[in-house]
């Protein structure tokens, strides 16, 4: 947990330990958002080894009435920048992604309801975000919500209570790095012919990359390393990168499989699987 790191209170209730955060006087200013030193209302957390491409951000949040509290996400160095900033209106839960400018994340939102937010970050591109209500009730955004993060990668998550009297309670704050858990692979042909000359090839294919319920296909996993194709022996039980057959290759990012004239008759397996093995 990252929360013993935090100096904020923190409470208890609904069979759940998670963080209260209020502002001591209530008063909401520009500079308690950039300035974690002084203002009692901000709890920062300092996020290292951040992945440079595919990452999530994700919490539970619960806003106990309109304008209670924010979560911020900062770009790091060389020079710290707002990005996406997460707030609740009273109807919708949004994102302010420029001066006065917001993007609704979920739709008629209910104050004093638990509501698990994922942002996707896309490297300095994109940052979409899906989230789901107690109900199991998922929205997803697709518009861009990452202001400054063109410049640079997540440098730290804040947590700003802006009301003195009603509390914004955080729980479960991750970041980390997607491992997809479900993903369709396909061929043309299964057999590729050993060439007298040149090279042969035979292409695989990936579709319908979901890490849980969201659709990664969009975010090019195999370039960001979230997948990759490896070759197997024929009871596919052993990985071959380390000790592929002579004549034999497979790009790790395209799913090319090339033979040349020096291989020999064999079967293989060709699997995607993610990055961590574990699918």
């Amino acid at each position: 947990s990252l929360y013993p790191e935090l100096d904020a209170q923190i409470a208890e209730g609904e069979g759940r330990t998670y963080l209260s955060v209020k502002s001591s006087s209530g008063d909401f200013t520009a500079n308690d958002a950039v300035d974690d030193r002084s203002p009692a209302a901000t709890r920062q957390i300092d996020v290292a080894s951040i992945p440079k491409e595919i990452y999530m951000v994700e919490f539970d949040v619960l806003f106990t009435a309109a304008n209670c509290g924010a979560i911020q996400l900062y770009r790091g160095l060389p020079k710290v920048d707002l990005g996406p900033t997460i707030v609740y209106d009273g109807t919708n839960i949004k994102s302010m992604t420029g001066s006065n400018k917001y993007v609704t994340m979920f739709s008629n939102a209910q104050a004093n309801q638990w509501y698990n937010v994922k942002l996707i970050i896309n490297s300095t591109s994109t940052i979409h975000s899906v989230v789901t209500d107690e109900a199991g009730k998922s929205q997803t955004c697709t518009s861009n919500l990452r202001r400054n993060f063109s410049k640079g990668t997540l440098g730290a998550v804040k947590i700003q209570g802006l009301s003195s009297q009603n509390p914004l309670y955080v729980d479960e704050l991750t970041v980390y790095k997607p491992a997809p858990d479900a993903f369709t692979l396909t061929a043309d042909e299964t057999q590729v012919n050993i060439p007298l000359e040149g090279e042969n090839t035979l292409t695989y294919s990936t579709s319908e990359i979901y890490y849980g319920d969201i659709d990664l296909t969009a975010y090019d996993p195999f370039a960001s390393g979230l997948v990759v194709y490896k070759l197997y022996d024929e009871d596919n039980a052993e990985d071959l990168t380390g000790a592929m057959p002579q004549g034999v290759s497979i790009d790790a990012q395209t799913g090319v499989v090339t033979v040349d004239p020096t291989a020999q008759p064999g079967r293989y397996t060709v699997r995607a699987e993610n990055y961590t093995g574990t699918y």
